[in-house]
């Protein structure tokens, strides 16, 4: 008798079980909609986006890739009376440069961070277009690592495979140069005055961008 009612209870229990599992499957398969799956992964890539850098780079050279961000294609309107600016540099064999020295040369001067998603993104054009012109001397890409950390982001272009060099600030920017946000190109022209200006990333290798270097080198 006690072995029949300990069976019976036992198999109680386990209908019980089964039953309760069964509606926690059918409540699972209501949660488990294509609607909610999206947005479950959206939130996932979004929380990978945010977390890590190189994610958010990757993302952004996709945008650079099909021409979202783009790069200045002409000159601001700059007075024939504006006066140059001056940059004081620190050049990668570590002698300190003053760019009025490069006067009758364009300069392009992109401020960067190796911890900057946007600026490792646009990166890869800029390493492009440094080879583009590299053997024309009156043209000089000057990338500038904004934390001033030389062996970091040396250390960082030769990982990349980069061919860039690396200069850094040995004075400060004159006022209202450049703002806080990175990256940041400036476009100096032969005069040495700044007649572009981008924040954000872009792509500087674009054929748009090359026939603007090439206007600014005829001046």
């Amino acid at each position: 008798m006690l072995i029949w009612i300990f069976t019976h209870d036992l198999r109680y229990r386990f209908k019980c079980l089964y039953f309760a599992s069964q509606l926690q499957m059918e409540k699972l398969k209501a949660l488990l909609t294509r609607k909610n799956i999206i947005n479950v992964v959206f939130i996932l890539l979004m929380l990978v986006l945010i977390i890590n850098p190189a994610a958010k780079a990757l993302l952004i050279r996709g945008f650079i890739a099909v021409g979202i961000m783009r790069p200045p294609t002409q000159s601001e309107k700059v007075a024939t009376s504006t006066p140059s600016v001056n940059i004081t540099l620190r050049q990668p064999n570590g002698e300190v440069l003053q760019s009025e020295k490069l006067k009758g040369k364009v300069l392009i001067m992109n401020f960067w961070a190796t911890w900057c998603p946007p600026c490792i993104a646009e990166m890869p054009s800029i390493n492009k277009m440094y080879l583009q012109y590299k053997n024309n001397s009156n043209l000089v890409v000057i990338p500038i690592d904004a934390d001033n950390d030389v062996s970091k982001s040396t250390a960082f272009m030769q990982n990349k495979g980069y061919s860039l060099p690396v200069y850094t600030l040995a004075g400060p920017l004159p006022t209202g140069l450049v703002s806080n946000a990175i990256p940041t190109t400036i476009i100096i022209d032969k005069k040495g005055r700044v007649v572009a200006r981008h924040e954000g990333a872009a792509d500087y290798s674009s054929e748009a961008f090359y026939e603007y270097l090439d206007g600014l080198l005829k001046e």
